[in-house]
């Protein structure tokens, strides 16, 4: 099976060109459009998940719930750029072995707050791929916002932040 990586690495190079453009000032100010929340704390959360899944890749078992969350990723663009680096770094070395379809993992998930009833889910590392992608566009779009509301729309371009579902139904 043959996995497009490439959609990946322009939207992990989209954010570092922005974090190359971001004072620590305009990363961490709370945006009240974003209940209050921080464009760097999406910017963590978006490489969080990448991190994550390529960490427990080996174990086959992956739980976006364990992820270890990283303060500095918010606060300090350099950082945060530096594990996006890690992260493409980590496409270049997958094997083709984990991408065939026999190759399953488990998708280890909990519905409720107390933490109980964990539910398994068999999944593949191509389907994860495409939920940390979309994952990633999602918050993007939430950046967004936050750059607007800082008057910071100028350093994006217009597809940030939108699905490639939706910008082909824009441009049907």
């Amino acid at each position: 099976m043959q996995m497009n990586y490439k959609i990946h690495a322009t939207t992990l190079n989209d954010l570092k060109q922005l974090l190359t453009r971001l004072s620590v000032e305009q990363m961490t100010i709370s945006i009240n459009a974003l209940s209050g929340s921080s464009i760097g704390q999406h910017f963590r959360h978006i490489v969080e998940f990448y991190i994550c899944l390529f960490n427990q890749l080996q174990t086959k078992i992956i739980n976006y719930d364990l992820r270890k969350r990283n303060n500095t990723l918010e606060t300090n663009p350099i950082a945060c750029i530096m594990v996006i680096d890690e992260i493409l770094s980590c496409f270049k070395n997958l094997k083709s072995s984990q991408l065939e379809k026999n190759h399953h993992l488990e998708l280890q998930t909990c519905f409720h707050l107390t933490g109980e009833e964990t539910q398994i889910i068999t999944t593949s590392l191509a389907r994860e791929l495409t939920y940390c992608l979309d994952h990633c566009v999602h918050h993007q779009y939430f950046i967004k916002i936050g750059l607007i509301e800082q008057g910071l729309g100028n350093l994006i371009h217009s597809d940030f932040g939108i699905a490639l579902s939706t910008l082909k139904h824009l441009n049907s």
